[in-house]
């Protein structure tokens, strides 16, 4: 990863650079002592500041004019940059019966963690320490849990606003209880569950409104087909990776 050269337009300025993603950026700025150029990777976004614009002669035709940076500082972005493409994300699943069924469609790359008939005791008893024994800063944590006890959204917004304050760069999401068929659970209970959820500091997927949208199959009126919860995990997959930009998606 190595920047070469900054042009100059007419408006604005392009870096122009290996392997990363093309920027601009105000030429206003170049003016200031303390410049702050957007770096945009193909997986994240930095920026490196300071930079030291050292102007040329025009460089053809159209009167552009280029700017290179000393060779210490196109060290010091290739290093930044360079963290940032190479971090991989580790992916965990933790949930109940409905993401055991999913557990056969989800991807090698990723940790599972779910116990049929479980919820909100079981998560903070058991899976909870599971749960940090394996999250780093690199984790993208996705949470499936609530159909068995709808009555504890509040300790479950509680739990997740406390483990996103305890590890901020971690990506954590919670994917919405989804809808179910002829059980004495409701899709009342479930849609007042998910609403009042979505108040977490964590990301919401809601493939609950994709279901009702486009319709399920349940064997048992809770639980999915094989079809079904592929078409959930591939709703999950693309808004986590919407999301998050991972160098190795699921």
């Amino acid at each position: 990863m190595y920047i070469k050269e900054i042009i100059i337009g007419i408006t604005t300025c392009t870096l122009t650079f290996t392997g990363v993603k093309t920027v601009t950026v105000d030429d206003e700025q170049l003016n200031t002592e303390n410049t702050s150029v957007s770096i945009e990777c193909e997986t994240e976004e930095t920026s490196a500041k300071g930079i030291e614009l050292i102007e040329s002669e025009p460089l053809n035709k159209n009167g552009e004019i280029v700017y290179t940076m000393p060779e210490e500082m196109n060290l010091d972005i290739e290093e930044v940059v360079s963290n940032t493409e190479n971090e991989e994300k580790q992916y965990l699943f933790v949930g109940d019966s409905r993401t055991v069924g999913m557990e056969s469609i989800i991807s090698d790359e990723a940790t599972v963690i779910a116990k049929v008939g479980q919820g909100y005791k079981w998560l903070t008893k058991t899976a909870d320490q599971q749960i940090r024994d394996v999250l780093t800063d690199n984790t993208v944590l996705i949470f499936n849990l609530g159909v068995n006890d709808l009555a504890n959204a509040d300790k479950y917004i509680s739990y997740l606003d406390g483990l996103q304050e305890e590890y901020p760069e971690t990506e954590i999401f919670y994917v919405s209880v989804n809808p179910v068929k002829n059980t004495t659970v409701t899709n009342e209970q479930i849609n007042a569950f998910n609403d009042k959820v979505k108040e977490a500091s964590v990301s919401f997927i809601d493939t609950n409104s994709y279901l009702v949208e486009n319709g399920f199959e349940t064997p048992d009126g809770l639980h999915y087909s094989k079809n079904t919860y592929q078409e959930i995990y591939d709703y999950i997959v693309k808004e986590v990776n919407d999301a998050v930009h991972p160098v190795n998606s699921l």
